[in-house]
């Protein structure tokens, strides 16, 4: 969804897992007003939301895995913050697809898909044609109950490869990619229990890529350190908060160390940890979000120059926005509604003008905000705009 620019306001889309959400931001000015929803059918319990131009149009698209009907909708946006009917394909039969991500996996220029697959234990591969269009899905073996995809150059060869978080055999897969598409076999690497979600960056600063994986049963992030070459050694073990379903890694305090958010499930709130550069982290500060938080997204939201995070809270079905100070604390949250069951957050614009991620990292979640909704068989859309400065709106610090 492109930015359309109208009385010195720009409408910027924000999708939530079966959510998507326009807000307005111009400059430093940006108070947000979320007007009447529009709903677009997708799959059946929609579970994970990317937005991308996937048909080389110059407008952004949606793409949903849904896990009850087995498949990844692709809606066409029509360039005014709507689109057309979804197309389905097909991931498998009774297989429960999680989590989607995208990227351009044979160097074609093309968006290409992987989505995990819970049941079957495999992660599918639909190669994109260029015109919003995908090839029939190639399964991958990877672990036990694969729930989140991460697509990066692990080895620096130049061509992507996959990590994978799989919470019932307690560990991260990762399958070296051959540059044309497919893939080697995984290589899998233990964590702490549970792990959900991965965050890909050179926390160490040597050069080579890193893996922090939030573990949900054991409260902790394992972070697991590269040797350059796709393979990886246990570097430490963070305790976080109750339950850590998400996390996200940007530079939060400005200082050139990546930091990361970890949003406790069992907390109903966010960890902040700031990085040191050599692979550690200071201690954790805690701030609050909305109930059962699941996801997390680092952008710049406002357009004020510093990192904000963007949570979505499952039990209190809605979007919290955290904005940043620039020095890795955060406002008070401000809450949103996206319906029933918000599970997972994406964000549409490229960033401009800031710090892109290390090597070969796929910044997919940027600047429109997308909730998916596991509630409903829809992916709900809005627009809104509103006066004055976004820090007017509640400009208490919350951590």
């Amino acid at each position: 969804m492109e930015a359309v620019t109208e009385r010195f306001y720009t409408f910027k889309s924000i999708a939530c897992a079966v959510a998507v959400l326009a807000v307005a931001a111009s400059g430093v000015t940006a108070g947000w007003l979320f007007e009447t929803w529009q709903d677009f059918p997708a799959g059946e319990r929609p579970w994970s939301v990317a937005i991308r131009d996937l048909n080389g149009d110059g407008i952004r698209d949606l793409a949903v895995a849904s896990t009850y009907s087995d498949d990844i909708s692709v809606l066409v946006g029509r360039g005014d913050a709507t689109f057309e009917d979804a197309v389905a394909y097909s991931v498998g039969y009774y297989c429960y697809p999680s989590f989607l991500a995208v990227g351009d996996l044979n160097g074609d220029g093309n968006d290409d898909l992987v989505v995990t697959v819970r049941i079957g234990d495999y992660v599918a591969v639909l190669l994109g044609n260029g015109d919003g269009t995908y090839q029939a899905y190639v399964p991958y073996d990877v672990g036990v109950g694969p729930y989140y995809a991460a697509i990066v150059d692990l080895d620096d060869d130049g061509n992507v490869d996959l990590a994978v978080a799989n919470p019932e055999s307690h560990d991260v897969s990762v399958l070296l990619g051959n540059g044309d598409g497919t893939f080697q076999p995984s290589v899998d690497y233990y964590t702490s229990a549970n792990p959900l979600s991965i965050g890909v960056s050179d926390y160490d600063e040597d050069g080579n890529l890193d893996l922090a994986v939030a573990c949900f049963a054991s409260d902790r992030v394992t972070v697991l350190a590269g040797n350059g070459d796709g393979t990886f050694w246990l570097f430490a073990n963070i305790t976080t908060g109750d339950m850590p379903r998400s996390l996200a890694v940007g530079d939060l305090d400005e200082d050139g160390h990546d930091d990361l958010a970890v949003c406790n499930h069992g907390d109903d709130d966010v960890s902040v940890f700031l990085g040191n550069g050599d692979g550690t982290f200071q201690p954790r500060a805690e701030c609050g979000a909305g109930v059962g938080p699941v996801f997390v997204v680092i952008d710049d939201l406002n357009a004020d120059g510093h990192d904000d995070l963007t949570v979505a809270n499952l039990e209190s079905d809605d979007v919290s926005i955290l904005l940043g100070n620039g020095d890795g604390t955060f406002q008070v949250s401000i809450e949103y509604s996206a319906g029933d069951q918000s599970r997972n957050v994406a964000i549409g614009e490229p960033r401009r003008g800031r710090r892109q991620g290390p090597r070969g990292v796929q910044r997919l979640g940027v600047r429109c905000v997308g909730a998916a909704r596991t509630g409903r068989r829809v992916v709900r859309g809005v627009c809104g705009v509103r006066h004055g400065r976004l820090g007017d709106v509640r400009g208490d610090r919350g951590c």
